[in-house]
């Protein structure tokens, strides 16, 4: 295009992506607490997903993942890939784009007589 972007002389790549899940970056310091059951776990604490990334082992192989971030949106695609194996502790708003976004995934199936609810 023909804008041009000028970057502030202070500007510091690093702190602006570190609180950022993927490419979308907020304002927001949101704390997002995720529950992994055990049959999913293994993804989640071989890698380390994010900086502020913390696992907490919980009875039976389950996991509870932290993470304080500016933006939910990358991290709503990430948390989907793990279906039933994934529930959404906090924040309430990303418990609610889950099950929004689920609920649009079983329409799908609905529309085409596939799945009766």
């Amino acid at each position: 295009t023909k804008n041009k972007f000028q970057r502030t002389s202070n500007f510091d790549p690093v702190s602006y992506l570190g609180t950022s899940f993927g490419v979308w970056t907020g304002t927001g310091n949101i704390l997002v607490k995720l529950r992994i059951s055990a049959s999913g776990a293994h993804h989640v604490i071989e890698r380390k997903w994010h900086e502020t990334q913390r696992e907490t082992l919980l009875p039976g192989g389950a996991v509870e993942v932290t993470f304080s971030l500016s933006d939910l949106n990358d991290v709503t695609r990430w948390l989907l890939g793990f279906g039933s194996d994934c529930k959404v502790n906090a924040p309430l708003e990303l418990r609610s784009a889950a099950i929004q976004e689920a609920r649009k995934m079983l329409a799908n199936y609905t529309q085409e007589g596939l799945v009766q609810i």
